[in-house]
């Protein structure tokens, strides 16, 4: 996949001798960016709330192993599960 973007990219600079920002890529205004970060993080954040809540998702007898392990150990754990 890397490979195919990297082409694209290629393609884009040598061959058509175009600028990056003719596809969208370039510089934006930081307030925009920030806003679009909140818009996704919201949209991402909401689903998978109304999912845990209607699945009843971390109330199990499996979630309750993690009651016994430091923060230190369920943390990178989660950020793995998520990633």
């Amino acid at each position: 996949m890397f490979l195919a973007a990297e082409m694209l990219i290629w393609l884009i600079r040598c061959w058509e001798r175009l600028p990056l920002r003719s596809i969208g890529i370039g510089k934006s205004p930081v307030g925009k960016s920030l806003a679009w970060g909140l818009v996704i993080a919201i949209t991402c954040i909401v689903p998978a709330a109304l999912i845990a809540k209607v699945t009843g998702y971390g109330h199990g007898a499996g979630s309750q192993a993690f009651a016994k392990l430091p923060i230190w150990v369920v943390f990178p754990i989660c950020l793995d599960t998520f990633s």
